[in-house]
């Protein structure tokens, strides 16, 4: 029987899609230019990104705050 390595969290990108609907101008604004630094805008809520984990926190965490 082999030991199990205990699992890790890859540094290898993967793609995502981000899709938002944010009614209040000044959040938008705020979010899209957000997301500029993370993906390619596609259409006007719509991101494609490729991202390492470490990277999707990251954005997860600045989206976060960016929409409070």
């Amino acid at each position: 029987m082999m030991a199990r390595t205990p699992a890790r969290r890859s540094n290898r990108e993967r793609a995502y899609v981000v899709a938002y609907d944010i009614s209040d101008p000044r959040r938008w604004r705020r979010v899209f230019r957000l997301m500029h630094g993370y993906g390619q805008w596609l259409q006007l809520s719509l991101f494609q990104c490729r991202l390492s984990g470490s990277r999707r926190s990251e954005m997860a965490m600045e989206l976060e705050a960016a929409i409070r």
